[in-house]
């Protein structure tokens, strides 16, 4: 058998059988007698209106047999006088987030289809579609034809009152394509005053491809000039109006016809090398008659030479 216990006044508790007189000074009952009940909102106990008393622990009220307590009896659940209601839940709250958390993710999902796409179907279409560029058509330079040569995949354009050769044709040695030129036979002893053509070369350095077409075009354009009185640039860059990279030569030197009766004194060998379309090296070359009524302007040299373009 265990001893009383005591409360932290040192008092033993009062038998709950005994009967209890009622005086208005009579003190509420310890915290530790205070009997559990069923979990509700711990509120701290409430203080009396004057002239009143509080019931006593388990809702015993002083002077009254020991009943089995009921539910706490508080009115239309209003609250202790001098202490505020009881919070509530923020249900509003809660649902106000739980609908933000759906938009979100609605959100995330909207954005994740727009960038990444989930349909199959739009990747495959996405895949499989191809984007066919078309070149558009090159128009020629006003006053200038365009002389296409199929067999090098390429075209560039001379003066409208030049005439086209009819096709490949030996020149030093080298076939010639595309063959363009006017004056023919103008003067006694040239067969041309200018002639244009496009030859392949078998060196892949464009500046060698250039400097060699050129000393080959003057030496069998003009056969009878003094071979040391020929003269050629140094090898420059140009770029076409297609965007071609090319190496540019220029040979000069005098000529003067064997046949009586030419006012010509002189001669000019322009020559642009470049890759070609299909991987190989390409040189236009163009041979002039200087100082003689009707010959090419340099305007017309620069039109012709960045004219230069695939087919």
């Amino acid at each position: 058998m265990t001893d009383k216990a005591t409360g932290p006044d040192g008092q033993s508790p009062p038998d709950p059988q005994q009967t209890r007189v009622f005086p208005e000074t009579e003190e509420p009952a310890p915290w530790w007698q205070t009997a559990p009940t069923t979990q509700q909102p711990s509120y701290p106990p409430p203080e009396a209106p004057p002239g009143y008393q509080v019931p006593g622990p388990g809702g015993q009220w002083p002077g009254y047999p020991q009943q089995v307590p009921q539910q706490p009896y508080y009115p239309a659940q209003q609250p202790f006088p001098g202490y505020p209601p009881p919070p509530r839940s923020n249900q509003a709250g809660l649902i106000v987030g739980i609908v933000l958390a759906v938009v979100a993710l609605v959100g995330a999902g909207i954005a994740a289809v727009a960038l990444g796409g989930s349909d199959s179907s739009s990747n495959q279409v996405a895949a499989t579609t191809t984007v066919t560029q078309t070149t558009p058509a090159v128009v020629a330079q006003p006053g200038f034809k365009t002389i296409e040569v199929p067999a090098l995949g390429i075209a560039y354009e001379v003066p409208s009152g030049w005439s086209a050769g009819a096709g490949p044709s030996s020149h030093g040695g080298l076939t010639a394509y595309g063959q363009a030129g006017e004056g023919a036979k103008y003067c006694p002893g040239s067969a041309y005053r200018t002639l244009s053509f496009v030859v392949r070369s078998e060196l892949s350095d464009l500046t060698a491809a250039a400097q060699r077409v050129a000393e080959i075009a003057a030496e069998t354009g003009y056969s009878n000039s003094n071979s040391g009185d020929r003269n050629y640039t140094q090898p420059n860059s140009r770029t076409t109006r297609a965007g071609l990279a090319a190496r540019f030569v220029l040979g000069t030197g005098p000529w003067q016809p064997s046949a009586p009766g030419c006012t010509t004194d002189g001669y000019a060998v322009y020559s642009l090398a470049f890759e070609g379309p299909k991987g190989e090296t390409l040189v236009l070359a163009i041979e002039s008659d200087r100082n003689t009524t009707g010959q090419m302007t340099l305007d017309e040299v620069g039109i012709i030479l960045d004219s230069v373009r695939a087919k």
